[in-house]
């Protein structure tokens, strides 16, 4: 008894003991505090815990109501006092000052707006992968895959790496899921998208836990441009070191070479060369 009446005294929050109809049997210091500086008056007190606004938290087994007293927020818990045979005998209500949590709730509140604000418009695609699917991405990788959000969801990773680069980048993704460290590295693949379309992306990924068990974030980059650059550069060299090594009776068959390479690299159906005598009609 001296152990709990010491606890009753000194708790920093405000309590108050009901008997069944609803009235003050008995009150800690905190609260006797509050009502002798009228920042809340006993019957408005008995008024708000007669008014059946309480809202059940399911999680804590206890109702609650938030409310705001001289520019401080207050959130009044109920509990049920229950004797020896588990038959209630009364109510006890803690009055809990929350405007610090309120601060830190609106704070926390902003900052995520923030974060969703870049995250939305961000121009690197962000994704989640989890036993080989994906469980999270933001909206710019659903622009490079095509795909809504249902369909993404519901796809193995596989289905959106093009057929020659899957071998290599599941062994990828079950290496970084073993050793779970940085891949500090880029890799790059071709992504396939939901019309069979290929982009060439680059990505690094970073180990996480995701809702209790490891995941991968990974962070691409649309580099199509680039490669097709590159790509397009060594082909330029290529033709140009065959014209230069060509002998002049293969100089037929080289161009046609030539054009079906180039017709190939734009996915062109044909390709051809318009031969124009400036001399026909003088």
């Amino acid at each position: 008894p001296l152990l709990l009446n010491s606890l009753f005294d000194s708790l920093p929050d405000a309590i108050f003991a009901l008997d069944t109809k609803q009235r003050i049997i008995t009150a800690n210091p905190k609260a006797m505090d509050m009502i002798e500086k009228k920042l809340i008056t006993e019957d408005d007190f008995l008024e708000m815990v007669r008014s059946g606004n309480f809202i059940y938290n399911s999680e804590s087994d206890l109702y609650f109501i938030e409310i705001c007293i001289s520019n401080q927020k207050y959130r009044i818990e109920r509990t049920e006092i229950l004797d020896k045979r588990k038959t209630l005998i009364g109510f006890l209500y803690i009055v809990v000052n929350i405007t610090q949590e309120e601060l830190y709730r609106e704070a926390l509140k902003k900052s995520e707006e923030q974060y969703k604000l870049l995250f939305d418009n961000v121009q690197e695609g962000i994704i989640v992968i989890q036993d080989e699917r994906l469980v999270f991405f933001n909206p710019m990788f659903q622009k490079f895959s095509g795909y809504d959000n249902e369909e993404l969801l519901a796809l193995s990773v596989e289905r959106f790496i093009f057929d020659t680069d899957r071998t290599y980048i599941m062994n990828l993704y079950k290496q970084f899921m073993m050793d779970q460290t940085d891949f500090n590295q880029k890799y790059s693949f071709r992504l396939k998208t939901k019309d069979n379309s290929i982009c060439w992306v680059e990505f690094s990924s970073v180990p996480i836990v995701w809702n209790g068990k490891s995941a991968g974030l990974l962070f691409l980059n649309n580099i199509n441009e680039k490669k097709l650059t590159e790509e397009l550069k060594e082909l330029l060299i290529s033709i140009s070191n065959n014209y230069i090594n060509a002998s002049v009776d293969l100089l037929e068959e080289t161009i046609k070479n030539s054009l079906e390479e180039i017709g190939r690299f734009v996915n062109a159906d044909r390709s051809y060369v318009f031969e124009y005598d400036w001399f026909a009609n003088e």
